[in-house]
């Protein structure tokens, strides 16, 4: 369990995956949603040993964070007793049918635990800047259900996300699917600001590029409020066909090119603009610029 000394908020149902070490600390995944707050971060372990923690980074656009524990203050029985949340390839090993476990909070009333089978994967949602694949199950859960989703091997396949499910289905434990993760982890674990523009985006389709003669590249469906991109006037419904000198032709691509960038990063947005102060079924392949300056 997790909780923050300074408000006493208990974070005992929560994602709480240690996932490994650096030499010095225990690195352990959580949400973050709790943490900003927070003044004094304390773990209790299996064993009732209370340590105190620190934050080591955090994504809000993941909802992950990841928090650090000294080596040197755990007891031996504690740190003899630790093996580390291995993550799976939630893209090739899940499939419909499979049995899972859901751990961690399931069902929102403190650490609990569900079973049954996938229904669906390979769903894709849009996340800012980056778009994920989603897990379904048929486990009945609490629409505020926390965790992870693991299989029968004990590995983690998805993080346990309600807020894309439909309303028939609010309370079936979905999770993002852990491969499209990885790299947001990997970045947490090294202290790395991953660069976002706040853009909500999926790709040109063959029919789009066909009848409406719109270029290869990335579909803006969405953007944050206040972000970057639209502080400098990119809108829903432009195309992104480059960033710097990189061509963009899919979403793929982006997220790659984004990658490379860091907070307060400058990047030039090359686009299409699909507005109704552009022309919009054309074959004129005129493109506009935005200089998008220290992308958040």
């Amino acid at each position: 369990s997790i909780k923050f000394d300074s408000n006493e908020v208990v974070l005992s149902n929560g994602i709480n995956a240690i996932i490994g070490d650096n030499g010095t600390d225990l690195l352990i995944l959580i949400n973050s949603k709790n943490i900003v707050k927070s003044q004094e971060l304390v773990v209790t372990f299996f064993n009732s040993q209370e340590t105190k923690a620190s934050l080591k980074s955090f994504d809000k656009y993941n909802k992950l964070a990841i928090i650090t524990v000294p080596l040197t203050e755990l007891q031996d029985t504690t740190r003899s007793a630790i093996t580390y949340a291995e993550l799976s390839n939630s893209a090739v090993s899940s499939k419909s049918g499979d049995l899972v476990i859901a751990i961690g909070d399931p069902y929102a009333f403190g650490s609990s635990i569900g079973y049954g089978i996938i229904t669906s994967t390979g769903n894709e949602i849009n996340g800012v800047d980056h778009n994920f694949s989603l897990i379904t199950t048929d486990i009945y859960g609490s629409v505020d259900a926390n965790g992870v989703l693991i299989n029968q091997k004990g590995k983690i396949i998805g993080i346990i996300d309600q807020s894309y499910n439909s309303k028939e289905f609010a309370n079936q434990i979905s999770a993002i699917g852990i491969t499209e993760l990885k790299t947001a982890i990997e970045n947490l674990c090294n202290e790395n600001t991953p660069a976002h523009m706040g853009l909500y985006i999926t790709n040109v389709t063959p029919f789009a590029r066909q009848y409406y003669s719109l270029p290869q590249g990335v579909y803006v469906t969405n953007i944050l409020l206040d972000s970057p991109a639209m502080d400098k006037g990119i809108h829903k419904g432009d195309v992104i066909v480059a960033i710097n000198d990189a061509v963009v032709s899919n979403v793929i691509e982006y997220e790659m090119e984004m990658g490379s960038y860091s907070h307060n990063d400058n990047v030039v947005v090359t686009i299409k603009g699909t507005r109704p102060d552009t022309v919009f079924n054309n074959t004129d392949q005129t493109f506009d610029t935005y200089v998008i300056e220290s992308i958040t």
